[in-house]
């Protein structure tokens, strides 16, 4: 077995890699009956809702990948955001189209993305932005998140969290804050707080170049400190105070940020996983969604009930399938119609339909052919 110290430098290993996506194919089918077919989405919405959010002023809404990232957060921005950028990303790659993109169109998004962030390693944010979590904490590990699909990686260090790795005086109290949403810590749940928890060691892993030994010894610390504090009654990082005042669904947000870092390519067991697959089944809607379709809670419902069992011996194919199933029509019914997609409140903004889709390609990933689709979905990159 490896040790803790030897686990978290294989995490920073291939976190550092040059693209998380996985290898993109065409469809070719799977063994799995088709139960949803996204076909009209693909050939009709989602071109139309693209076009809606492209801000480049070269015709570029017939292909995507040669708009080089340049989309806006909501359909009135004039200029590109990095929530735009970044969005659309991760939602070309969950519908299988960023596969399609040349590698100078590759290139050429990175650099937008990579274009918002300053000398001190955080990004510039529009006003509307900050609705998309606990800021700018959030943006630091999405925008790292989606470099990665990109093959590339931060411009900048992120000072504050450098500084952070090398005082090793406030690890445990700012994270206790976090842990706990306690006023000093500025977020309201400890599912807002997950994003500040999780997005200073994904960036600090997703930062080009050799790891100190400050940040080596910052990760190895939060990998312990967060297998100790995982709640044994849902496998989840929530108190149970947390759960009691705002309800079970800051937990199913708060354990998705923490696995989707950790488990992104089964690099750990899964803490209490026999506990977390039941968890997340029974926040599953009798109308097959978590949440709202705009929220991700419904990527991370699907995500740890797909990738939970990995490390159980408990066989929950059978109920996972049936819930990708349920979750599949609802959601296909959803996307293909297309003046849901293109009216408020999805059309609204970019950060909406990612959840969704990414879902979906969870569900494909999972069972492959589940999805009547032209290209093959997937999911997901390590900080969605």
């Amino acid at each position: 077995m490896m040790t803790t110290t030897a686990r978290l430098v294989v995490v920073v290993v291939v976190l550092a890699g040059t693209c998380l996506c996985g290898t993109v194919v065409p469809v070719s089918g799977g063994d799995e009956e088709c139960v949803a077919d996204v076909r009209p989405f693909e050939t009709t919405a989602l071109p139309l809702w693209l076009k809606a959010h492209t801000t480049s002023s070269h015709n570029c809404t017939g292909d995507p990948c040669a708009c080089r990232g340049e989309f806006g957060f909501n359909t009135k921005d004039q200029h590109t955001t990095l929530y735009g950028s970044a969005d659309v990303a991760h939602l070309l790659q969950f519908v299988g189209q960023l596969s399609e993109c040349t590698p100078q169109q590759i290139e050429d998004w990175a650099t937008t993305i990579q274009g918002f962030q300053n000398t001190t390693g955080f990004y510039e944010l529009t006003p509307g932005e900050f609705t998309t979590g606990f800021q700018p904490w959030h943006s630091t590990g999405y925008a790292a998140s989606a470099l990665a699909l990109l093959g590339a990686a931060p411009r900048y260090r992120n000072q504050v969290y450098h500084e952070f790795a090398n005082n090793t005086k406030e690890w445990l109290p700012t994270y206790e804050a976090l842990l706990h949403a306690f006023p000093s810590a500025g977020c309201d749940s400890v599912h807002s707080c997950a994003h500040k928890m999780v997005a200073i060691p994904a960036v600090l892993a997703l930062e080009s170049g050799t790891k100190s030994e400050p940040v080596l010894d910052f990760l190895n610390w939060w990998f312990v400190w967060l297998t100790e504090n995982m709640d044994p009654t849902t496998g989840t990082l929530c108190p149970p105070l947390q759960r009691d005042i705002h309800g079970p669904g800051v937990c199913l947000g708060a354990g998705a940020a923490v696995h989707f870092l950790l488990n992104f390519q089964q690099r750990y067991p899964w803490p209490y996983a026999e506990q977390l697959w039941p968890f997340a089944r029974s926040l599953q809607q009798d109308n097959g969604f978590w949440s709202a379709p705009t929220s991700w809670l419904n990527l991370d419902g699907i995500f740890q009930m797909t990738r939970s069992p990995w490390d159980t011996p408990l066989n929950n194919t059978q109920g996972t399938r049936a819930a990708c199933v349920k979750f599949a029509t609802a959601a296909a019914a959803l996307l293909n119609d297309k003046s849901t997609i293109l009216s408020p409140p999805l059309i609204n903004s970019t950060h909406f339909l990612p959840g969704l889709t990414g879902a979906l390609g969870e569900c494909e990933r999972a069972f492959p052919g589940m999805l009547c689709s032209h290209r093959k979905w997937s999911c997901c990159a390590p900080f969605p």
